[in-house]
């Protein structure tokens, strides 16, 4: 994934450790006044700054993991369920999370895929559900290069994660778009957006939809008087 833009390094604005705090914060508490996102808790340390964002697992039926899924896959909002109701290998449980990247001064996505037994899935089938093209090699073809995968730097558990080497450009590209008076929460919340274009699934568990994000905005822009 590469951002064309006109944009010099050196003109980059990135996000501080505070700034990230209160986009954090301001979104995620009003979404949950708007019903959304309920799923999602910000996790602190001991001095009350926050450690990372994550959310409850979300599992999903899928025919053929092996094989791009269709859009009849079968959601299943909490982990408790699945459980419960005995599935098979073929669902798979969905782990989300949000860290603030202070090399790069933006918040970075990682998310883990594995069966219900706790076994992980490869790279090359969590691409096929992903809907991408997988060649014969079993390397992404269409540009997926940007999905890496090292330990989580709070969990130490290996995750996938979205390398944050365009997210800087693409955080000022979406603050130059919007109203200057911009209200703590937007810039995240145009960011996850994005991601779950991505990511369907995060899109899915959360009904992370244009119904959904109109209302968050709303909400923001009410909450803190911006005209």
């Amino acid at each position: 994934m590469i951002l064309r833009s006109t944009y010099k390094m050196q003109n980059i604005r990135r996000w501080s450790q505070k700034t990230f705090e209160s986009e954090a914060t301001n979104l995620f508490n009003t979404a949950k006044q708007v019903n959304f996102l309920q799923q999602w808790h910000i996790q602190r340390k001991n001095n009350n700054d926050i450690e990372y964002i994550v959310r409850e697992e979300c599992v999903f039926y899928h025919e053929d993991v092996t094989s791009v899924v269709n859009d009849e896959d079968e959601i299943i909002p909490n982990v408790e369920d699945a459980v419960i109701k005995s599935f098979g290998s073929n669902h798979i449980a969905w782990n989300y999370s949000i860290v603030f990247s202070p090399t790069y001064g933006v918040p970075v996505f990682y998310f883990r895929a594995n069966f219900l037994d706790g076994t992980s899935i490869g790279r090359e089938q969590v691409l096929r559900v992903l809907h991408r093209n997988v060649d014969a090699t079993g390397e992404d073809d269409d540009g997926w290069d940007f999905v890496s995968e090292e330990e989580h730097p709070v969990t130490g558990v290996p995750h996938y994660f979205l390398h944050p080497c365009q997210t800087p450009i693409l955080l000022n590209l979406l603050s130059d778009t919007v109203e200057e008076n911009i209200s703590p929460g937007q810039l995240l919340l145009s960011w996850l957006s994005m991601t779950s274009s991505f990511l369907p699934y995060i899109r899915d568990c959360d009904g992370l939809n244009m119904r959904a994000y109109t209302s968050i905005q709303k909400k923001l822009i009410l909450s803190h008087g911006v005209r």
